[in-house]
């Protein structure tokens, strides 16, 4: 019989941190160490970048890191080369066109489902599934096929259909083959192809291609495209990237990939499927698990948030509200996190995105787990036998998915299949977590407001978001403390509370009221002004002081909990300072700039919290930046020289003495148009050492120049005269002019070359 437990409030501890953290940061907001951590292909692509453009991605990096921090989730952002595309070539990768009753299909499968975990709690810990599972690593193998890549046509249904239909072909027949490779154009061109009369601004529920697939034709390619026409393989129908329409999805004008331009043998290559299986309102989290491992991989829908484009690796949850549109990925297995459910999926976006082009979120954030769509029972265009194997000898078969072959299988249990056939001691629980789990319920009084649990990592100081009340989630059992964040963005409440294994501990919070109001803090200022957004030479350090209110109900302010933290924004923890004063009523700080490494722009979040004795929290954040980036800096051009030729597809030495430049340039080529000199980028990143053999291009032009800029210091730049690039001459000497030579005779022809190459 299962317990409630009420809760008993304990003390407060404050643990400080007592490390130091320095990130050096360039002008711009790009640390050093991020340019030269990124791929050449990334850096090169960013660096080509308009310096406006390389601005708005490092603010709204910095931007998604602090929501990041704030809601302390789990997972970290970076540039990619997802996230360094434009908006519009972002939103064109969510391909999902979701009509009103679809949305509204979503929204009822998760209040349902949160309605019914609050009715019956214990409907978390009553089936008996295990708490991770993986087709990418089950029974010792990958099932799943390799990440595909869509590029930029909206065709993300399609790659989640077929990577649906690959997983169940290798699971079906116990044959793992990550080589599979099904035909994602004969879904874009022939299963769902584009509407020409839809456009990327006015797109149809039938738009189809390139341009998008709503739920209902996502659902057809199940129920009718493969049972009945069946998919071909991708030797007969390449992948292009573009529709019949000729569009990539938002141009157009390309040459159409047309259903006709398929092999002449595409029936001969051809897989088809028995059945399909399909989700349906009222099922639960453990509903999806079981489809997952009794039918093999599905292709689940996510709402694309803003910051997942940044994703880089970790457990996903939203932190912004604003987003692009739903997009087409695939389920493959789940795990567990502090007692909480995650999924692994699959995504369309290439391996150097994400996890190795894989992505991990908890369940029920962004509608990942309120549709799903799965093939059943592939059927070959040839002969294929399923595999039932006993590799590791103890009496118990692995057959993938199904029912049990009738012939082929080896002598083992008739009714107990082997859940890892890659170890021999294994056959029954393989899977389950170590981890004791208690059930925690919390409601409050308003509702609706942010749950955060800390993380159970003592080398974390974070809190994870876990839902809003009211809310019912598992985690490890034990001392736990919980923190709430009311509407008006403050944390003001904190507390603990002790979870105990399969049991339902209730926190039951009601918002102070009348007499019983909680403290506050005014500022950070610094002087009478609030120091959020200012800017600092870093000259000397700076005092940071606030104000607090005692609440008027008499539960006092505990001082010793007033703490104040710093940290560069960039940086996942925060150093906790001493305070020089403190009073009844307000304290002060000094941020040590003085301090800070010169030559650099440091971005620093500061954090001032309070409790009182009554357990009610808040809590104010601020973000400032010392400038002291300030150096001397030249670059000076010596080569090309003024007035010189450059000889076009020869090498040309480009040569340059620099100061305080750092130790990488961009080097760029500035030619004469209409409006000025047109800059080109010669190479995005070199060594600033100096030189560099540069091919000289055609065609022929005049008055050009070389630019060399510091990738440390943007501003700084040289440029050389002018010069010009000329073509290679040959000149022949021999005849002189005017001179006559007779029939007959034998003479030299003698000449000269100037930039010509070879013999």
């Amino acid at each position: 019989m299962r317990k409630t437990l009420k809760l008993a409030l304990v003390g407060f501890v404050v643990i400080s941190l007592a490390f130091f953290i320095c990130f050096d940061v360039k002008a711009g907001g790009i640390s050093k160490e991020e340019l030269q951590n990124m791929s050449p292909s990334l850096r090169s692509s960013f660096l080509a970048l308009p310096a406006e453009e390389q601005a708005r991605l490092s603010q709204e990096l910095a931007t998604i890191r602090a929501s990041i921090e704030k809601k302390g989730v789990l997972w970290t952002a970076d540039y990619n080369p997802i996230s360094i595309r434009s908006e519009e070539k972002k939103g064109n990768l969510c391909g999902v066109i979701m009509t009103e009753e679809e949305m509204q299909r979503d929204k009822e499968v998760l209040e349902n489902r949160k309605t019914n975990l609050i009715k019956n709690p214990s409907l978390l810990t009553e089936d008996e599934l295990p708490d991770f599972f993986d087709w990418g690593n089950a029974h010792g193998q990958n099932y799943i096929t390799s990440v595909r890549n869509q590029g930029q046509c909206g065709a993300c249904w399609a790659f989640g259909s077929v990577a649906a239909l690959e997983g169940t072909i290798n699971t079906y027949f116990n044959d793992p083959n990550p080589n599979l490779d099904l035909s994602e154009q004969d879904l874009i061109s022939c299963a769902v192809p584009c509407d020409p009369g839809a456009t990327p601004e006015d797109p149809t529920d039938d738009s189809g291609g390139c341009h998008g697939a709503s739920g209902s034709q996502m659902i057809d390619i199940f129920t009718d495209y493969y049972p009945t026409t069946g998919i071909t393989i991708e030797d007969c129908f390449s992948y292009t990237a573009v529709d019949n329409c000729g569009c990539d999805y938002d141009e157009c004008g390309f040459t159409p990939t047309l259903c006709s331009d398929k092999c002449s043998w595409w029936q001969s290559a051809t897989w088809k499927t028995q059945s399909y299986i399909q989700s349906h309102v009222q099922m639960t989290i453990n509903d999806y698990k079981r489809a997952l491992i009794e039918n093999g991989p599905l292709e689940v829908t996510v709402y694309v948030y803003h910051d997942f484009d940044w994703y880089t690796g970790g457990i996903y949850q939203h932190t912004v509200d604003t987003g692009r549109g739903s997009h087409a990925v695939l389920l493959v297995g789940y795990g567990v996190y502090d007692g909480k459910t995650y999924w692994i999926c699959k995504n369309s976006w290439g391996d150097n995105w994400g996890e190795d082009g894989y992505f991990r979120i908890f369940e029920g954030d962004a509608g990942i787990d309120s549709w799903f769509m799965g093939a059943v029972e592939p059927i070959p265009y040839g002969s294929k036998e399923r595999l039932c194997t006993d590799n590791d000898g103890d009496g118990y078969c692995n057959w993938g998915i199904g029912e049990k072959p009738a012939t082929g299988c080896p002598v083992c249990n008739d009714t107990i299949m082997d859940c890892d056939d890659s170890n021999g001691s294994i056959h029954e629980g393989c899977g389950i977590s170590t981890e004791p789990i208690g059930i925690l319920s919390v409601t409050s009084l308003p509702s609706d407001v942010e749950v955060y649990i800390k993380d159970p990592d003592p080398y974390a100081d974070r809190f994870i978001y876990r839902g809003n009340t009211p809310m019912v989630t598992s985690l490890n059992i034990g001392t736990r403390e919980v923190r709430v964040r009311n509407n008006s963005g403050y944390l003001n409440y904190q507390g603990f509370v002790n979870t105990i294994e399969d049991e339902v501990t209730n926190l039951d919070i009601v918002f102070p009221i009348d007499d019983q109001i909680p403290p506050t803090i005014q500022g950070p200022y610094h002087g009478d002004q609030l120091i959020d957004g200012k800017t600092f030479s870093g000259d000397e350090d700076i005092v940071i002081r606030w104000l607090h209110s005692d609440n008027e109900g008499g539960s006092g302010i505990d001082l010793d909990t007033v703490k104040f933290e710093w940290k560069q924004s960039y940086s996942q923890y925060y150093v906790s300072y001493v305070l020089n004063t403190l009073d009844e009523n307000s304290g002060s700080a000094i941020f040590p700039a003085a301090n800070l490494t010169e030559g650099h722009i440091w971005i620093i979040d500061i954090r001032i919290s309070l409790k009182d004795k009554a357990g009610w929290y808040q809590e104010a954040l601020a973000t400032f930046t010392v400038d002291k980036s300030t150096v001397e800096c030249s670059i000076i051009v010596t080569s090309p020289s003024s007035g010189e030729d450059c000889l076009m597809y020869n090498t040309k030495t480009i040569m340059w003495t620099s100061s305080g430049a750092g130790n990488y340039v961009k080097i760029e080529l500035g030619c004469p148009t209409g409006c000025g000199l047109s800059w080109s980028t010669i190479i995005s990143s070199t060594s600033n050492d100096g030189s560099y053999n540069w091919s000289v291009p055609g065609p022929a032009r005049n008055n050009c120049k070389i630019r060399i800029c510091s990738l440390d210091h943007p501003d700084c730049c040289g440029e050389s005269p002018s010069f010009d690039m000329v073509l290679p001459t040959i000149t022949v000497t021999s005849p002189a002019s005017g001179v006559d030579w007779e029939i007959g005779s034998s003479k030299t022809i003698r000449w000269s070359s100037l930039g010509v190459n070879g013999n």
